[in-house]
């Protein structure tokens, strides 16, 4: 009878084992995404504005690009757009500014992502003066474009859409000094990158001394280039 009652116990212990795992089975298929849904949210992900930027927008603009072209909002739509702002007088920033976005160019050759460069001096950063600044780098005028335009649009994205201001340093001693013998005060301006998704929202903002956010401007816009593409 012993013998009988030992095989019993076994038998009932090995069926209440078998039934635990797989009843803990079940339960981690029920709290875990499957492969397809993780891989639906990470191809959403960079298309998703970062926290705030909802808060941001381009207003409508009409600007004349290096080559006298008109560009306005519509050029936002359809593709990854990367937009700056410089102007062609400025001697701290804009220069080291516009070589990253050379780099950055370079480094998204094989994506359908367009630069836009915004100046913030349209008084002096004529059509011909640009195209000068733009032959300079080495732009792809069908790639980088850089603008000009009426200052009321300039100041309306800056302080309308993307919350920055926009104003002229008091200093004299940063005054810059103009090929003509003239000089004009430095414009202090926005140095970061507006990230523009193909719907013309902006998805975020990135610091262009920080390596680190670069790399992740590039892996984004390589992984939304890749998402248009497919669709």
């Amino acid at each position: 009878m012993k013998s009988w009652k030992t095989i019993l116990f076994i038998v009932a212990a090995l069926g209440l084992a078998t039934c635990l795992a797989l009843l803990a089975y079940l339960a981690s298929r029920s709290h875990s995404p499957s492969s397809s849904t993780i891989t639906q949210q990470d191809g959403a992900t960079p298309l998703k504005p970062d926290p705030y930027m909802q808060d941001l927008s381009i207003p409508p603009f009409h600007f004349t690009d290096q080559l006298g072209r008109s560009i306005d909002q519509e050029q936002l739509l359809g593709n990854v757009t990367l937009i700056n702002f410089m102007f062609t007088n400025c001697v701290t920033i804009c220069p080291l500014m516009t070589g990253t976005t050379l780099e950055l160019n370079n480094r998204l050759a094989d994506t359908n992502a367009r630069f836009i460069s915004i100046s913030v001096d349209p008084e002096h950063d004529t059509v011909e003066k640009l195209a000068d600044y733009a032959n300079k780098f080495s732009a792809d005028p069908e790639r980088w474009r850089f603008a000009t335009g009426d200052r009321d649009q300039v100041l309306t994205i800056l302080r309308d859409g993307l919350m920055f201001d926009l104003s002229f340093d008091p200093s004299a001693s940063s005054a810059i000094q103009l090929a003509d013998g003239s000089s004009m005060p430095n414009i202090i301006h926005p140095s970061r990158y507006f990230l523009v998704g193909p719907k013309g929202t902006i998805l975020g903002m990135y610091n262009y001394e920080d390596d680190q956010q670069l790399d992740a401007l590039v892996q984004r816009v390589q992984a939304i280039d890749t998402i248009l593409k497919n669709n």
